[in-house]
Order: C-alpha cells, then structure tokens, then sequence
C-alpha cells in the first residue's frame, strides 16, 4: 500500500516535470497528467486505509463503502479521460453547444462533477478524521497521520488560493501546493518507516543484549551446578578417580604394593551408646571424625570410610607420592592427641567421653570402585585385614602399628618405639607390633 501511494504521487510529479523540463521521450505531460487524475480516488483510498491499520482497524462497513465509492469514481475518471468531447488540456471544459445542444450530456457532466465533489470532500474529511486520531495515538505512527493531514489540508488549501488568484500550477505558490500535495505523505511515510526501524533495530539490539546477558547468567549458574557437582564429587571420590569416572563412565580398580592402612575403634561405644540420646551419640561421632578429616587431609591421606565407630583411612594412594607411612603414623598420634584433649573438655563438665584405640599396618592392597550405585572408593587384600587387627589388639590411648610398618617408619626423626613383642592376634596368630611412643 504504501509502495503504491508513492508511486501515485509520483505520476503528478512526473506530469509537472514533463511540463517544464525536456526529458526526450515521447510522452506528453498531459497523458502522464491524466494517469494521475484516473488514480486520484485510490491515491486517498490508500491513505485511508494506511492510517487505519496503523490504528489497528482493518475491515468494517466505513470501509466497504469507501472502497465502492472508490471504484465508481474510478470508473467514472476513466470514462470521462476516453470521452475526449468536454475534456481539455487543462480539464473539464463545457462548451457553449454542450450546454444549448446537449442538454443531457450537460446533466451527465452536472452529475459528474457532483459525485467527484462529493467523493473528494468525503475522502478529505475521511483522510483528516483518521489522521487526527493516529495524530492523537501515542506511537511513531503519528508521523504519517501528521504528513497526510499536512499533504491533504495545507496542499489543497494552497492550490485553492493559487486558483482563485488565477495562478498557475508553475507560480511559486502553485509549486509549494504540489510539494505539499506530492511530497507530504511520501515524506512522513519515510520517517515513519526510519523511526520503526529504528525503533526494531532498538528492539533487537534490547533483545540480543537481554538475549546475551541470560546466556552468561545460564552459563554462570551451571558453572556454579557444575562446580558443586564436582566438590560434591570429590568429596566422595579421590579427585583422579572421580576424573576417570567422568571421562569413562568407570573407574578401574588398580594394584598398590605398598599402602599404610590405619584403623580407629572406640572403646566403650556400645555402653556409653546406652547413657546417650542418639542424636547426641551422632553429634559426638561427628565433632571425632570431623577432626580426624582434617587431620588425614593435612597430610595428604586419603578417607576410605567410616563403619560405625570406626574409622579407616590409607595413605600412598591413590598417589603414591600423597603420603607416607610416616604421614600415617603421625596423623594416628594427631588422632590420639586431640582424642585426650577432647576427654578433658568433657570430663570437666561433667560429660561421657571416647577413648580411642588406633591400629595400622602396611602392604599391599587393591583400591577402586565397585557397581553402578552409590559409587565408593574402597580398598581390599590382606593388608586390610591385618590394619584391622592391629586396632583390636591395641590399647586405648595408643598408636599400636604391625613389623612392616615399623621397618617403613624406624628411621623417621621425631618417633620412638616400644617393642611388644609377638602380640596374639585373632584369625592372625602371633605377631610383631610396637607401640609409637
């Protein structure tokens, strides 16, 4: 629609062109001028329709008889530019023997200019009604309601003036009508389309910045799930096996020659079970394994697990180089140590307290995970086992360590030993150990 506009308004431009300038082409201002008169009644009907949908109004009977009124004019344009009889070069012109002669035709051309005067006031009070109220709107619409009241009202006023001074259309104010008249619409049709688009670029710009700012907030958030997934992660398994299970979907169990295994055990658990709620049992158990964590984290051993009252941990793997034998057994003399504080803080208000058994040895194992759910790092072999009966056979209060971890740990500065000799031990028979003095 508003391609069509343009290129009606273009026709009178046209015509007034070829009428001033030579443009050497076989056309003459005058055919150029009646293909814009035979158009004029869809040149308003357009502009009419145009202010309406950008009001939002589309259909309705205002519109169906416009567009009827319209095309009878139309008809009745293009009769008239054929019958050639009352048309001259500068319009409709009555002749003398018309009027004298020819009295029906002179009712017919009567009738004629009627329905063109009437068609044109309704289609100009039509155009201004509907521009005043897209004038009135809130929107870059407003643009185009201004420029077609301007086009309409300010054009045709000027051109009625330039007539009745008896101007032509090549007088000053004759060429300002037809600015008026041919420029107006195109002109604020223009802006309206520059400020709509800029307004849709606006929008997009708004869109893709919104756009980019929830991609990097959605990014953020599941960097954050993703780190907590992995701390969470880690806090289960070693950080090179939850890394395996990530990029395999499996962690395969692998062979240590050498681990240093240490077990803890309360004495007593059972009775003082007995002399306690359970959530007070539970928040004991905690405020010991608690420590115990940070203990073993300091010295670079890794938790297996704890099994009731029991705690167990291993050093050298699943690196190797994490720890040592003498890390384990310092970390288990750390153990005891804050085992004797913690005695005292509770003895001296009056409360139950732990004590504490703690056995290691050391040997060769096989650690990893095993089935698809509720994944743990665990180890197993013999030297399980025999970590284990070193607790049992222990005494409270002390680090009672087997033969082959006192051959790992003999020469390491700041420890002493007490030998106990061979020490029966259940399922083991006699045994080696020695006390960390």
């Amino acid at each position: 629609m508003l391609a069509a506009i343009a290129f009606i308004a273009s026709l009178g431009a046209f015509a007034s062109l070829l009428d001033e300038v030579v443009l050497g082409i076989d056309i003459s201002s005058a055919i150029a001028l009646n293909l814009f008169i035979g158009f004029v009644p869809w040149y308003f009907y357009l502009i009419v329709l145009v202010l309406r949908r950008l009001r939002g109004e589309s259909g309705g009977r205002r519109e169906k008889a416009f567009l009827i009124s319209t095309s009878l004019v139309f008809t009745l344009l293009v009769a008239a530019l054929v019958n050639r009889q009352f048309m001259g070069a500068d319009g409709i012109v009555i002749h003398d023997a018309l009027s004298t002669r020819q009295p029906v035709k002179l009712v017919l051309v009567a009738v004629f200019i009627l329905t063109l005067i009437v068609f044109f006031l309704g289609a100009i009070v039509e155009v201004v009604r509907t521009g005043i109220r897209l004038l009135r709107a809130k929107g870059y619409q407003r643009w185009v309601g201004g420029g077609a009241i301007l086009a309409i009202l300010i054009g045709g006023a000027l051109e009625m003036i330039n007539g009745v001074q008896h101007g032509t259309h090549h007088s000053w104010l004759g060429r300002i009508s037809e600015y008026f008249s041919n420029l107006g619409i195109p002109v604020s049709i223009a802006i309206y389309l520059a400020i709509r688009s800029a307004h849709h670029s606006k929008a997009v710009s708004r869109q893709r910045d919104d756009l980019d700012r929830e991609v990097q907030e959605r990014t953020a958030d599941l960097s954050r799930e993703k780190q907590r997934s992995d701390d969470l992660l880690l806090n289960i398994l070693p950080e090179e096996v939850a890394e395996e299970l990530k990029n395999t979907g499996a962690a395969q169990a692998k062979q240590f020659d050498t681990a240093t295994i240490l077990f803890t055990d309360f004495k007593g658990f059972t009775q003082l079970s007995e002399q306690v709620t359970p959530a007070e049992l539970v928040a004991e158990l905690n405020t010991c394994f608690k420590s115990f964590d940070h203990i073993i984290t300091a010295r670079g051993i890794e938790k297996i697990k704890t099994i009731g009252d029991a705690y167990m941990a291993a050093g050298g793997l699943p690196d190797p180089a994490s720890s040592s034998p003498a890390d384990v057994v310092f970390a288990a003399l750390e153990m005891q140590e804050f085992m004797k504080h913690h005695k005292a803080e509770r003895q001296a208000v009056g409360k139950p307290f732990f004590e504490m058994r703690v056995g290691i040895h050391s040997g060769p194992v096989v650690a990893g995970i095993v089935g698809v759910k509720k994944f743990q790092y665990d180890i197993w072999g013999d030297t399980v086992n025999t970590a284990s009966r070193m607790e049992s056979s222990g005494e409270v209060g002390q680090v009672n360590i087997s033969e082959a971890t006192y051959g790992l740990v003999k020469n390491e500065p700041g420890l002493s030993f007490a030998p106990r000799g061979k020490v029966q031990a259940k399922g083991k028979g006699e045994m080696e150990m020695f006390f960390v003095v």
